[in-house]
């Protein structure tokens, strides 16, 4: 499971902290530092409740050409979208890439003008609806027998 002691990167604690996050162990009153840094933990949770942004590595199936497990990360946002965001090696570094990707996706949400963004949004507005016509014709051969 996850360690308390495993801690987000300075820029990704920076980052957190500008969108509100705020650690668990962190006292404003006897805190005289201005930046938290802020433990893993800390971050998934924050992102599932306050965000209702799902980070979860799970092991790959597939080992790698060491023979090594390696982890991959999915990001899963209600109503929008599941994403494979990386592979990495361990668990820590697994979590802690799927939580830079999702702080990209808070910041960068309502930024239509940019052409990845709108990209990604195409793309998964296409897989959603691939999905759905998929899902629709199942029900209606079941419903044909």
């Amino acid at each position: 499971m996850i360690n308390e002691k495993d801690y987000c990167d300075i820029d990704t604690s920076m980052a957190l902290c500008e969108l509100g996050c705020i650690p668990s162990n962190y006292d404003k009153a006897t805190t005289s530092t201005v930046l938290a840094i802020i433990s893993l933990y800390d971050a998934q949770k924050w992102l599932r409740e306050e965000k209702d942004i799902f980070i979860y590595p799970v092991v790959d199936e597939f080992l790698d050409e060491d023979g090594d497990t390696t982890w991959i990360t999915y990001m899963y946002v209600p109503y929008v979208s599941v994403k494979a965001l990386c592979k990495r090696k361990t668990y820590e570094d697994a979590l802690l890439g799927g939580i830079k990707e999702a702080i990209n996706f808070i910041k960068n949400n309502e930024n239509y003008k940019d052409t990845e963004v709108r990209s990604a949004y195409g793309y998964l507005c296409g897989i959603v609806g691939i999905v759905i016509n998929i899902l629709l014709f199942a029900g209606k051969f079941i419903a044909g027998f």
